[in-house]
């Protein structure tokens, strides 16, 4: 994510990209106070992002991520599907490859990805030999 947003296209960008991460599972919530400060300083006008930057330090996680999807939602920032958020994402990093990505390491998501990819292809591959050998066995 594009840190230090210092306009409000920005900031509602990152934003939505902030969403498209908590929706994929890649969201480090520990970021998401500093980040909303951020947002609300460029001008995002949002009662959960008031209400974000005001929490106490050490604050319940989920509660930080609760907001952020209804940060989302008052924006109209959210996705209708996981595949959206996915695009949303990918398209991110393709314009800026440490953005988006926990920690902003580019092979964490890439080794990630490539350990799902295969393990779906072998669980995939095994069930249609284990169908094939059933059919011609």
């Amino acid at each position: 994510m594009t840190t230090g947003a210092s306009d409000l296209g920005t900031a509602l960008s990152d934003l939505k990209l902030a969403e498209a991460m908590r929706v994929l599972g890649l969201l480090e919530p520990g970021r998401l106070q500093a980040q909303a400060m951020e947002w609300a300083a460029a001008g995002v006008d949002s009662a959960s992002v008031r209400e974000l930057t005001a929490l106490p330090p050490g604050s319940d996680t989920a509660e930080r991520v609760a907001l952020l999807a209804e940060a989302a939602a008052e924006l109209e920032l959210g996705f209708a599907t996981v595949q959206d958020a996915r695009v949303f994402h990918v398209k991110a990093v393709l314009a800026n490859p440490a953005a988006g990505i926990p920690g902003g390491n580019p092979l964490d998501i890439s080794n990630n990805f490539t350990d799902h990819f295969t393990s779906t292809a072998k669980g995939a591959f095994a069930s249609f030999t284990g169908r094939f050998r059933r059919r011609n066995g």
